[in-house]
């Protein structure tokens, strides 16, 4: 299965999230992350305000330091075809329907919620990360037959 990621801003751009420059070195990408992470995590931003943004500064930076990552972000790769870790296992079923927002949600410790959509599940994609950490998991799940078709 591949991984999924948080929903993206339309044509995002993990070196503009960073604001380095397309050959920025390894040292480059690095400081900048840090000075991001610094500015948006919610443990520095007051409690969770922030989070979204430090999500997306924390995907950017592990796509762009890693040099596999890095190669498939410069071959064009859709974000979601980059592979990404996760630091535990949720069963679907232990998961959350959301009404409203049509998505799967899990707690995370820090207070945030993973959440993955039904079209991500049977785009075949496992992989989550915390809407306010750096935290992700991987969402266990069988689909049946006829579905993701």
């Amino acid at each position: 299965m591949e991984s999924s990621v948080p929903a993206l801003p339309a044509g995002w751009d993990p070196y503009e999230e960073l604001h380095v420059e397309r050959d920025a070195s390894v040292q480059e990408i690095k400081s900048a992350f840090r000075k991001l992470a610094r500015l948006h995590h919610p443990d520095k931003a007051g409690g969770g305000v922030g989070g979204r943004d430090f999500v997306l500064v924390r995907l950017a930076y592990e796509m762009l330091s890693d040099a596999e990552r890095r190669a498939a972000v410069d071959r064009g790769a859709a974000v979601g075809d980059i592979s990404f870790g996760a630091v535990a296992e949720v069963d679907l079923d232990d998961m959350e329907w959301d009404e409203v927002r049509a998505v799967f949600g899990h707690p995370c410790r820090c207070s945030g919620r993973y959440e993955i959509s039904t079209e991500q599940l049977e785009g075949g994609f496992n992989t989550v990360c915390c809407t306010c950490c750096s935290l992700c998991i991987a969402v266990q799940y069988e689909m049946e037959e006829g579905e993701g078709d």
